[in-house]
Order: C-alpha cells, then structure tokens, then sequence
C-alpha cells in the first residue's frame, strides 16, 4: 500500500493559493486514477483505490499546513506504512515557478508542512514531490503573505500544464518508483 498526500491548507479561502498546489496535484491525480476523495477520516479528506494492483489512499489534510504531520502520522501508522510507502506532494518556493522536483527523502527546507510530518513521523524517508511557486519578486514581501495569495494572472495560464506535469510524476513515482521519477521529472 501507498499513501499520496497532497498539502494545502482547508476551505475555499485558500482553494487557489500557492501553498495549497500540493493539494491541487493530488486531487487531480486522484480523479485520473479513479480514487474518489469523499471520506472525512485520520484529520484529512480520503479516498482509496487500486492503482495497477496496489492500493493506495490519498489524503488532503485538513489540519492547516503547519499541522499537516498530524494527518500524515496518523495515517501512516494506521495502515503499518514505512515513510518509503509515503509520498508528500507540497509547493516550494525554493523552485522556480513550475519547476518539479522529485526526492527520495530530506529535509524540510523551512516548509513547515513538511517540517510538521518529519516531526510526527521521526523520520524523513518519505518521497517529496515538489512543485516551484517561486520566491515574491519585491524583496519587501513576507513569504508567509506570498504563499497564501492567488495565483497572478500569468501564473494561473499555466497552471493547468504544470498541474499535469506534476500528475504525471505522480504516476511515474507509483508505477516506475522514485528513481525512474527523478531521471525523468529533476531535469
């Protein structure tokens, strides 16, 4: 079994704003595999289903980002998982705007969701999908402010294309495993 998490924080408030991309991916991704998300347990909304013969549950957490570990820990011993069976899908603004990257395990880098299920877990051994939002360009901006704005108009045209790139490292993590992800999405 796996378990797919896509991080964001809840409600229609932040439904369209740069933290919440993870969740974004993760119920797209969900839908492309036919996992219907519509179950309210472990903190989160959820959904399970069979992907190629395994099943895998996704999960948006519905603590906000900064307790997201609470969710993810709760889950994650329920179902017996070991942090390799997990796959964390958040935003950075350490990446360019719709960059993707794919790690195997690592730090948080200061992402206090990711921070949040290292702390649960004792661990970071989890598989990171990272999706690039990019850093605000006025040096006066708060990065706390920056990642709960909406996307800017440019940014939203392009969402969609990188929303399908990120499903689809998605799939090439479940299906081909992460180094085969990585070889083919880090680029």
């Amino acid at each position: 079994m796996k378990a797919v998490f896509g991080l964001g924080n809840p409600g229609e408030t932040y439904a369209e704003t740069r933290h919440n991309v993870g969740r974004m991916v993760a119920s797209s991704w969900a839908k492309d595999a036919g996992i219907a998300i519509k179950g309210r347990k472990f903190l989160a909304r959820t959904g399970t289903g069979a992907v190629d013969g395994e099943q895998i549950i996704v999960a948006l957490p519905q603590t906000y980002m900064n307790l997201s570990g609470r969710s993810v820990a709760a889950i994650t011993r329920f179902f017996k998982l070991s942090p390799a069976d997990v796959v964390v899908i958040s935003d950075d603004m350490d990446l360019d705007f719709g960059r993707i990257r794919i790690r195997p395990k690592g730090g948080s880098g200061g992402h206090r969701g990711v921070q949040s299920i290292i702390d649960e877990l004792d661990a970071d051994g989890f598989i990171h999908l990272r999706i690039g939002i990019g850093r605000p360009t006025d040096e006066q901006d708060d990065p706390v402010d920056f990642v709960l704005l909406p996307f800017s108009r440019e940014e939203l045209e392009a969402l969609p294309d990188i929303i399908e790139r990120a499903r689809g490292a998605l799939w090439a993590v479940i299906r081909d495993g992460v180094v085969a992800a990585m070889n083919e999405f880090n680029g």
